[in-house]
């Protein structure tokens, strides 16, 4: 299956399930990469709009470019009014030459072609312009709930390998800008599920089974094994490191 196409049987499950970003990221980019209310934002792999949604209270305008069309649908259903839904890539965004202070990739930038990507986004950028890569990584261990999701993904997951969300963002993040050219901050972040958020997240994932597959059923009556033993109150949380990674290309 082609990466633009990965997310489109789940496009609403990713909306309604996926953990935002902490507010405290504007204040991070305002405070220490330039951002300011004049600023123009390509954001890379928008997606459901989750990214442009927290971006546009605090910007003049923002790209919101998204190869996927089921995708982009979902974000149209939220859409502020000085965001712009672009069909395109990280390689081919429809952009202008010099469109934007910031480009933003939020939770994208393990699909992109990285050579292509960095090409387009200098072509896009004023001159000075930012790179902002980010993205939540939950935490794997700390608690026997996550380390039993853990096992539920090893278990269950179509494609799944514990390295994916360690080796395929932190390392290519880094080399994408080269070293010592960027700066990064690490933010706490959570979401607290009841059982169908629980559900909902997991299958938001690319590769959690959906009905229809023969480990669908059997994943989630594991789930629910798990919900029922660690929920307080009737509900569980998942904590997460939001990385925020930024520089020039």
């Amino acid at each position: 299956m082609k990466s633009t196409n990965r997310f489109s049987d789940r496009a609403g499950l990713y909306a309604k399930h996926r953990p935002g970003y902490p507010a405290v990221v504007i204040d991070v980019l305002r405070a220490e990469a330039g951002l300011t209310a004049k600023s123009v934002v390509a954001d890379i792999g928008s997606g459901t709009g989750i990214s442009s949604r927290l971006l546009a209270p605090h910007v003049e305008l923002v790209y919101a470019v998204e190869p996927n069309a089921e995708m982009r649908a979902e974000a149209e259903r939220e859409e502020p009014l000085n965001v712009i839904g672009i069909e395109g890539t990280a390689e081919v965004t429809g952009l202008v030459s010099g469109a934007v202070h910031f480009v933003v990739a939020a939770t994208a930038f393990h699909w992109f072609k990285v050579g292509e990507a960095r090409a387009e986004f200098r072509r896009i950028l004023k001159p000075d312009g930012t790179v902002v890569l980010m993205w939540n990584m939950r935490r794997r261990q700390g608690s026997p709930l996550v380390a039993e999701y853990e096992q539920l993904l090893q278990n269950f997951g179509t494609d799944y390998s514990p390295s994916l969300m360690s080796d395929k963002w932190i390392a290519p993040a880094a080399a994408f800008f080269g070293a010592g050219k960027y700066e990064n901050r690490a933010l706490p972040n959570h979401q607290d599920f009841d059982f169908e958020g629980f559900k909902g997240r997991l299958l938001s994932a690319s590769y959690a089974p959906l009905p229809g597959h023969g480990k669908h059923l059997p994943m989630i009556v594991r789930l629910q094994e798990i919900f029922d033993r660690y929920q307080v109150d009737g509900r569980v949380r998942f904590d997460y490191d939001t990385q925020v990674y930024w520089g020039r290309v």
